[in-house]
């Protein structure tokens, strides 16, 4: 049996529930980095969800992307923390509320060890990304035919549940 280290971290580093309230003098992220020890980190996600929604994505509530990636089949509450200044061994960092799908990726107990971004940047799971590129999960270029009539059968941007 592993230990429990690894899903302890991820929960130390992205699981708020309920969310932090009444901080003083501090915006939510400068207090909750600070607090949970990840000085200057460039960016951070917490999840404002009780803990056995979180873990349920590695189980029924989420559907194998790729490896071991679950993109969880519900939005979740989150809060994300970007690294806005640094001076020092201080930061001060942005915040963005948002309400999204999000990846996690997955131990062999199936307990969430690591959280995939969801920030615009990358607001994707691997496999759409893959995709998007052209390429499919095996890694092989989709041929000039197939992109043509997967994109004919594709919804428009924006319409993803």
């Amino acid at each position: 049996r592993q230990s429990s280290a690894p899903l302890q971290k991820f929960m130390t580093s992205h699981f708020d529930y309920p969310k932090t309230s009444k901080i003083r003098n501090e915006t939510y992220c400068n207090y909750m980095m600070r607090k949970r020890n990840m000085p200057c980190k460039p960016i951070n996600s917490f999840i404002h969800a009780p803990e056995e929604n979180i873990k349920a994505i590695c189980k029924e509530k989420g559907k194998l992307y790729k490896k071991n990636i679950y993109k969880s089949k519900t939005a979740f509450n989150l809060t994300i923390c970007k690294n806005k200044t640094q001076n020092g061994q201080s930061c001060t960092y942005e915040e963005e509320k948002k309400t999204s799908k999000i990846c996690v990726a997955c131990n062999e107990e199936h307990l969430p060890v690591h959280f995939e971004n969801t920030t615009a940047a990358a607001p994707m799971c691997l496999e759409k990304i893959q995709t998007q590129l052209g390429r499919t999960s095996t890694g092989l270029p989709h041929t000039h035919m197939e992109r043509k009539q997967r994109a004919a059968l594709k919804p428009q941007v924006g319409t993803e549940s």
